[in-house]
């Protein structure tokens, strides 16, 4: 499967249902006496199941993740000491888990903890096999998650590549971004959603050239990355047009507030003004509708602003 192009929701319900389906296959070689689970085993077995299925109507925050994370290497480590330890078949479990929980960790595009991925992977591979280690396995197993740690930074690489602006590396692009915006109005979460126009921005590439309004661009870009949560989301929708989805108070008002100061380029200081038009949305509303209407408002606060000058 190419999870390049898939969403980052997309893949986390893989994984979801993926660790849903070995562990109802577990209880199920359980109950039919070819895995024989006792005690504390079965107990995390069944445990992690539960955690599974309770995750399928979660969406994936860290805390979840990281839960789902050690729940798995805990149940891992017990199907290795029962089943033979290093010699056990469950051990090229470890490189397939620990690539699972790679991918459901991509944040914005970046596997994140794939060092704590190497290592919970290790300790999953020597608590399971203490009692019968083998240096060679071991290195069999490390080897793979070595490689399957390159992998999926690879991979994260390539995702954040296709999810980013080619120019302004920092936002997402607008397709990345309004995939990103559905799921930000699926949580429920009050939002305020902001789209942003520059004021007379032409001028500035034909006066004084791109490479200017390159660096406006990028100026304006960071300071609506300043200007609200790390975990809110900043968009540019194309040319000088940007989006912002944001839980912060007063979203307008810090908005509004990037333009007060000159921006700072190659060629001088210029008093950059920008536009902007925001929103609160709902649950039930859709990205299109959402669009139209934050869109709608900033023309309207355009107008006004044209009006007051005349």
């Amino acid at each position: 499967m190419n999870f390049v192009g898939t969403s980052s929701s997309a893949i986390w319900r893989q994984r979801v249902y993926g660790g849903l389906g070995s562990f109802f296959f577990y209880l199920l070689l359980h109950f039919t006496g070819l895995l024989p689970l006792h005690g504390l085993a079965l107990t995390f077995q069944i445990g992690s199941f539960i955690l599974y299925f309770l995750a399928v109507f979660s969406s994936s925050p860290s805390w979840v993740r990281w839960t789902l994370a050690f729940s798995d290497m805990v149940t891992l480590t017990f199907l290795l000491q029962i089943t033979g330890g290093s010699s056990s078949p469950f051990m090229m479990m470890i490189p397939v888990w620990f690539f699972g929980v790679a991918l459901a960790n991509l944040v914005d595009g970046q596997t994140k903890p794939i060092p704590w991925m190497l290592l919970m992977g290790a300790m999953a591979a020597i608590g399971g096999s203490w009692n019968n280690f083998s240096i060679l396995t071991a290195a069999i197993v490390f080897t793979a998650l070595a490689a399957l740690g390159a992998g999926a930074a690879t991979l994260s690489l390539e995702r954040r590549a296709a999810r980013r602006d080619p120019f302004l590396t920092i936002l997402y692009n607008r397709a990345a971004g309004l995939e990103r915006l559905e799921e930000i109005i699926k949580t429920g979460e009050a939002v305020s959603v902001a789209y942003i126009d520059l004021t007379d921005f032409k001028k500035y590439n034909d006066q004084f050239g791109h490479k200017i309004g390159d660096e406006i661009l990028l100026e304006v870009a960071k300071r609506l990355i300043g200007a609200v949560r790390s975990s809110d989301l900043v968009v540019r929708m194309g040319g000088d047009e940007f989006l912002v989805a944001s839980v912060q108070p007063n979203v307008q008002q810090r908005l509004e507030q990037i333009f007060s100061t000159p921006i700072h380029t190659t060629r001088g200081e210029f008093a950059v003004k920008g536009d902007v038009g925001s929103i609160a949305i709902t649950r039930n509303d859709e990205v299109d509708a959402i669009l139209e209407r934050a869109d709608s408002q900033m023309y309207q606060r355009k107008r006004l602003a044209k009006a007051a000058l005349a």
